[in-house]
């Protein structure tokens, strides 16, 4: 089978099909020759050859040869069918578990997101509450009290905010650890 294509086998599977013959004769033929493909080309070629025509199909469900190869090889089929399914099953289940996990994950993901969020907007808040505060009192913040109210924690900006109406410059710079 040497120098034989795909596109052959299909050719030679069609003339076959479309030869003046009893059905099971050109089941036969055809069946002949698919198992003559399988030694040249993969399960899955075949099979795609064999699916391409569907007149090649009918033929072949027609044949006596499905009958011939499940007499023969009836465990071995058998066999081959539940490792291919389960195979297939594995794999179908893998995908599937796959997918909910990234599902699950994004949705995980999301839920941490949306709490990280709030937490940093509700900081930031706070921040800006202390700088509009200090602003509103004092003028315009100078860049190390803006830095130090940046890295300032929630207690300490809470202190300044609550102590505004009372300190002063220098009481709040210390309050910041900038004396």
């Amino acid at each position: 089978m040497a120098g034989v294509s795909r596109t052959t086998i299909v050719d030679v599977a069609t003339r076959i099909a479309a030869e003046p013959r009893p059905v099971h004769e050109r089941g036969d033929l055809t069946g002949a020759l698919a198992v003559l493909a399988g030694l040249r080309f993969s399960r899955g070629a075949v099979v795609e050859m064999i699916r391409s025509t569907p007149m090649i199909s009918d033929i072949l469900r027609e044949s006596n040869i499905l009958e011939v190869l499940r007499e023969v090889y009836g465990d071995e089929i058998k066999e081959e069918i539940a490792r291919t399914g389960r195979q297939a099953g594995i794999q179908e289940g893998r995908q599937i578990g796959i997918q909910e996990g990234r599902q699950v994950g994004i949705q995980e993901g999301r839920q941490v997101g949306i709490q990280e969020g709030r937490q940093v907007g509700i900081q930031e808040g706070k921040w800006e509450l202390a700088r509009m505060a200090l602003e509103n009192r004092f003028g315009p913040p100078a860049a190390d009290v803006v830095e130090a109210l940046h890295a300032a924690d929630e207690a300490t900006l809470l202190a300044v905010v609550m102590h505004i109406a009372t300190d002063t410059p220098e009481q709040l710079r210390a309050r910041l650890g900038l004396a």
